[in-house]
């Protein structure tokens, strides 16, 4: 929002009214039509100083499991805490089991959270909506009086970790391929690149702003495969087992793209992409707060293990079903 100054609000409304007021207007009627501009200029300049940002603001009652957010305009990730004033820029970050609860700055909490996601509040809570209202024929309403999940606090002896599905398990046969795989030169996948990074009018491909340049062409690349692969196409073609089909996509893409990846078979025979985030090892929180989602090389390489599978369509949940794999793998 551009501010604008009372001065200037001021001086819009009198022409307006200049205008609108014939010169034969009893003087009782001029004084009461001036005295609503002045009314009507004061709450402008109230909302012009207020911003629209601000309205749409919410406050963290409760967060359950590693929930990210990252403030707008800044580059470190931070946790979620309770009371904390999200932004309506501010990224929020859900790892696969985590509970997020919101209140809006009128005090109405909102709908629970959960599950695996990123993006603004604003975001998280219409695609929620959606998912309810797809499953619902009936409009949703949220009920105030609904009961409350329980929650365990972190550390508590029933809280197990969340399952993360991911990384397809391989055969002797395809340990093998998946290791030599050479689809990265073909022309299928060599034009799928192109268009994610070069764009259909010849720019740049846009990303999220708050991504390293790495990981956010790395994000980009794994939508456009999730497109892909979800119906018939050249890429489906090329990569014709739905069961592996993400993992050796994926990585043919990023080696496609000159992005430096590791392809590596983890402790439980899983197909794991260790990408090179590129990003310092001092700078490790513009990637994550979670120490448990990347790790460094003695030569300080950030690596993001990655553990695409079928089902997928975003890549956080690649991200998040590579944490298990054992950094020594390689």
């Amino acid at each position: 929002m551009v501010p604008i100054s009372d001065r200037a609000v001021h001086r819009r409304a009198k022409n307006a009214v200049r205008r609108c007021i014939p010169n034969d207007t009893p003087y009782a009627l001029r004084v009461t039509a001036w005295a609503l501009v002045a009314l009507l200029a004061t709450c402008a300049s109230a909302y012009a100083d207020t911003g629209a940002d601000d309205v749409v603001a919410m406050r963290v009652l409760f967060s359950f499991r590693s929930v990210e957010t990252l403030r707008d305009g800044e580059t470190a990730w931070e946790f979620t805490r309770p009371n904390m004033v999200l932004g309506p820029h501010d990224i929020v970050r859900m790892p696969p089991g985590a509970l997020l609860r919101l209140e809006s700055v009128g005090g109405d909490r909102l709908d629970l959270l959960s599950g695996i996601g990123e993006g603004t509040a604003t975001d998280l809570l219409s695609r929620a909506a959606s998912q309810i209202q797809s499953r619902d024929p009936q409009p949703y309403v949220r009920s105030a009086e609904a009961a409350e999940p329980v929650v365990l606090p972190v550390g508590a002896p029933n809280n197990a970790p969340a399952e993360t599905t991911g990384g397809v398990t391989l055969n002797a046969a395809t340990e093998a391929a998946w290791m030599i795989d050479r689809r990265h030169e073909h022309e299928v996948v060599r034009e799928l690149v192109a268009r994610v990074v070069i764009g259909p009018n010849g720019a740049p491909s846009t990303a999220p702003s708050y991504m390293p340049p790495r990981v956010a062409l790395a994000h980009a690349l794994f939508a456009a495969m999730a497109t892909e692969l979800a119906e018939p196409s050249p890429l489906s073609t090329l990569f014709s087992d739905s069961d592996s089909a993400p993992a050796f996509a994926f990585a043919s893409l990023l080696t496609a793209a000159d992005v430096p990846i590791h392809r590596v078979i983890d402790g439980n025979r899983r197909a794991v992409i260790l990408l090179d985030a590129g990003v310092p090892r001092d700078q490790t929180v513009r990637l994550t707060a979670s120490r448990a989602l990347f790790y460094t090389h003695a030569d300080g390489t950030v690596v993001l293990p990655l553990g695409p599978a079928s089902g997928q369509t975003t890549f956080l949940e690649a991200w998040y079903a590579g944490e298990g794999a054992h950094p020594d793998a390689d």
